[in-house]
């Protein structure tokens, strides 16, 4: 029995779906409308369908949700989110599925050398090196820091904007939350996870430094550099500043503190 809303019959009482849904019926070739052009539907198969169980249409994808009609179709198009194109924050322009997200990431990052991990309460730091200049709108770079005893992955990304050319963005990735969330017919019980985070830019003498606290943004919300400029999601340092921390040949450090999860 298919799963739409409306499932089309011929006189016959042969039903099958919108989608599949021809000029003749697949089974005794009767046409399917009546004359006129209306197309009949079945009341009956519709009713019984409510009372069924159907897959997500992301089955084949890895989502193993299986609900009654009127929740599966609401799954699939409020709660799946396994079929959400992500940007990968390196330098390949790849789009990932959130299934693919994080392997594909820690091999694309593997050779820059990127990875550190981290607790709550605990801070980490990285040291860039002024090479790592603008680049025409690009990735200037992307630091992964793992959270300890949990899928969590927390990028640093630096890139321009349209404002500024030196932007500062802390996300975070919760692969088990997307999980949940794809599984649930209430989103609103499923707990994202939230993080309380400081970071901080400054030269290797800390006499020149800047910084920002807020919420990391999680990755599926998309951002892009410039909205999340307007959102008061970035630390922004201007041109200036960040030549005066990025004139020694020890380059300028970046500082990422995970206050807590909210």
């Amino acid at each position: 029995v298919p799963k739409t809303e409306k499932i089309p019959v011929c006189k016959n009482g042969h039903i099958t779906c919108s989608t599949c849904s021809q000029e003749r019926c697949p089974v005794c070739s009767v046409f399917m409308k009546e004359f006129g052009g209306a197309q009949r539907y079945s009341i009956i198969a519709q009713n019984v369908s409510l009372f069924m169980k159907f897959d997500c249409v992301n089955k084949e994808l890895g989502c193993n949700v299986r609900k009654k009609k009127n929740r599966i179709l609401c799954h699939e198009k409020i709660a799946c989110l396994l079929t959400r194109n992500l940007d990968c924050p390196g330098f390949c322009n790849a789009k990932l599925s959130p299934r693919e997200y994080n392997a594909h990431v820690d091999k694309c990052l593997k050779d820059h050398k990127s990875f550190k991990n981290i607790s709550l309460g605990h801070s980490v730091k990285f040291t860039m090196h002024n090479h790592e200049k603008p680049r025409g709108g690009t990735y200037r770079f992307c630091r992964t820091v793992n959270l300890d005893d949990d899928k969590i992955k927390f990028l640093i990304i630096g890139k321009e904007s349209e404002k500024s050319p030196w932007c500062f963005l802390v996300q975070h990735w919760d692969f088990q939350s997307i999980a949940e969330a794809s599984s649930s017919m209430d989103l609103d019980s499923v707990k994202q996870a939230e993080f309380l985070v400081k970071l901080s830019v400054s030269d290797p003498t800390m006499k020149i430094s800047r910084s920002a606290s807020g919420r990391s943004v999680p990755v599926e919300q998309e951002l892009t550099m410039d909205s999340a400029v307007e959102s008061g999601s970035v630390l922004e340092i201007s041109a200036r500043v960040m030549e005066k921390m990025n004139s020694s040949s020890l380059g300028y450090h970046i500082e990422l503190f995970v206050e807590k999860r909210l």
